[in-house]
C-alpha cells in the first residue's frame, strides 16, 4: 500500500497555466494526470505531466478538465470529502470502467458522467472505520461538462446497460443504510486437540 502518493491511470486533461503562473494569461495547456497525492484535510491533488515537458505536484482536482476553456468549479462542487488519510490506493473498478454515471453534486444539481478511476484511503479512523464516518471511495468522474469530480457512492447512481436500471435523482431514490458492522468469520476456540483440523 502506498503512503501520501500513489499512481492513477493515465489521464490526459487541460490546465489554465495562469493558475500554475499567479497570472492573467488565459493559455490552456495539456497534460496527462499520473499520480495523486494524500494529505488529509485537503482534497485530491494530482502529479500532471505537462505537454511541454514540466511534470507538476499537487494540482488540485478542481483545476483540472477534460477540455480547454472551461469555468472552474468550485473546490466544495469538485469533491465532497477532503482526504481521510496519508494511506492511498488507487485503482479502477474493472466493471465500472467507462461506464456513465449520474451525480448529485453537494448544490443538489445532478450532473452526468463517465468513470475514470477510484481513490481509496487507509490508516486512519476515518479511512479504516465501519459505519458512516469511515471508508468512503473517491471515484474521479468525467463529467460530460468537461469538469472531474471526486464523489462517494451515495452520490452516484450508475447506468451499465447490461447490468442496471438505474435510478433518477427527480424520482425515488433508494434509502440503504451504511453497514456499519464489522463482520467476522472467525470465533474463538476454547482448547485445542487433535481432533481439530487447521
Amino acid at each position: 500500500m502506498n503512503w501520501l502518493v500513489a499512481n492513477t491511470p493515465p489521464t490526459r486533461i487541460w490546465i489554465n497555466e495562469a493558475l500554475l503562473t499567479k497570472t492573467e494569461e488565459n493559455n490552456w495547456l495539456e497534460g496527462t494526470i499520473h499520480a495523486v497525492h494524500s494529505i488529509p484535510g485537503q482534497m485530491a491533488l494530482f502529479s500532471v505531466l505537462l505537454s511541454n515537458g514540466a511534470n507538476i505536484s499537487r494540482v488540485p482536482l478542481h483545476w483540472l478538465t477534460t477540455r480547454p476553456s472551461l469555468e472552474l468549479l468550485p473546490a466544495t462542487e469538485a469533491q465532497l470529502w477532503n482526504n481521510l488519510s496519508y494511506g492511498v490506493v488507487c485503482f479502477v473498478y474493472q466493471h465500472l470502467s467507462g461506464v456513465h454515471t449520474s451525480v448529485k453534486l453537494r448544490s443538489g444539481s445532478v450532473q452526468s458522467g463517465t468513470y475514470l478511476f477510484t481513490i481509496q484511503y487507509w490508516g486512519s479512523r476515518y479511512a479504516d472505520g465501519a459505519g458512516p464516518l469511515g471508508n468512503k471511495d473517491c471515484h474521479i468522474i468525467a463529467l460530460d461538462s468537461g469538469h472531474l469530480i471526486g464523489y462517494p457512492n451515495n452520490r452516484i447512481s450508475w447506468n451499465e446497460p447490461a447490468a442496471t436500471t438505474p435510478f433518477s435523482w427527480c424520482g425515488p431514490v433508494p434509502k440503504y443504510k451504511v453497514i456499519n458492522e464489522i463482520f467476522s468469520c472467525e470465533k474463538t476456540i476454547e482448547a485445542e486437540n487433535d481432533e481439530y483440523h487447521y
